[in-house]
């Protein structure tokens, strides 16, 4: 007697649904602990309402992935690799409402591409945390040693301004703005130079021994 009509009498929304939770867990004290899942998604059943475990492969390009057994918390056996039965999908799915599934040792290809891929991921997060630092830095700066905060609450009260009066800030807030990158791009070469310098070896902090030969000698030259 086929157990298909029984499993559809008592819960025929699992497969008139055509639709399962799975989730995807890293390691498997994850689930013993009832952490959150890595990655979950929904995956459509087959029209028998088995589980195609290879969709769950290609959905997050695991290599291999093994259902869990929720009562025992080890791995569910199966008959069939690459499918999962009506009966079995409904074993996993009876507490939980969903499939967990875990996934076996990797190749050692295969986790050197995920290392360099989470390489990638956390260096291109640390380029934009310091560039937002920086960005933020730069104009706390421009704020306190520079005029340009204060030209910009001038110009926005000059722009109420008479037309005359515009011109005349203009003509004073372009004046400011050119002092103010030409020392920019001053100090720039300057630390350009001394960086070059010092990274060759040409020059030689030493505030010690400079601070030493001005005692003895009236000069700072080493």
């Amino acid at each position: 007697m086929s157990l298909l009509p029984v499993l559809l009498w008592h819960s025929p929304s699992l497969f008139f649904d055509r639709w399962i939770i799975v989730k995807f867990y890293s390691h498997l004290y994850k689930i013993r602990q009832q952490l959150a899942p890595d990655m979950e998604a929904h995956v459509m059943l087959t029209r028998c309402g088995g589980l195609d475990v290879r969709q769950v492969m290609n959905l997050w390009g695991l290599e291999d992935c093994v259902p869990i057994d929720p009562m025992r918390w080890t791995p569910a056996p199966r008959t069939d690799v690459n499918m999962l039965s009506p009966l079995a999908v409904r074993v996993l799915t009876e507490n939980s409402g969903c499939i967990m599934f875990v996934e076996p040792t990797i190749s050692k290809s295969t986790a050197q591409k995920r290392a360099f891929r989470e390489a990638i991921r956390l260096t291109l997060e640390s380029v934009t945390t310091m560039a937002d630092t920086t960005s933020a830095s730069v104009s706390d700066l421009l704020k306190e040693y520079t005029p340009m905060h204060r030209l910009t609450k001038s110009a926005r009260k000059a722009w109420s301004k008479s037309k005359l009066s515009r011109q005349r800030f203009l003509k004073r807030y372009e004046a400011e703005m050119l002092m103010t990158q030409m020392f920019a791009c001053m100090f720039l070469m300057i630390f350009i130079i001394y960086m070059i310098h010092t990274t060759l070896g040409r020059v030689r902090f030493e505030p010690r021994q400079r601070a030493w030969n001005w005692a003895r000698t009236g000069s700072f030259v080493l």
